[in-house]
């Protein structure tokens, strides 16, 4: 596992959003969710419901973000 990629998972969770968690990472919107995608490839499975306005962990996503927030 990536801690950039977990990183910028648990960032996207707090802020709710990828382009305030890229710029808290001085990345561009892309290159962050490049990340979380590789991210869910990694593990197999969708962490983040993806809407007009915000995005909504999932329940492995909730899960993930917990372990995460160990590791970080």
């Amino acid at each position: 596992m990536n801690l950039k990629r977990i990183q910028a998972f648990v960032l996207v969770i707090q802020n709710r959003s990828f382009s305030e968690a890229a710029e808290i990472l001085g990345l561009t919107q892309p290159a962050v969710s490049s990340q979380i995608k590789a991210l869910e490839a990694e593990l197999g499975t969708r962490l983040l419901e993806r809407y007009t306005s915000i995005v909504e962990p999932t329940p492995a996503g909730w899960y993930a973000y917990e372990v995460g927030l160990q590791l970080l």
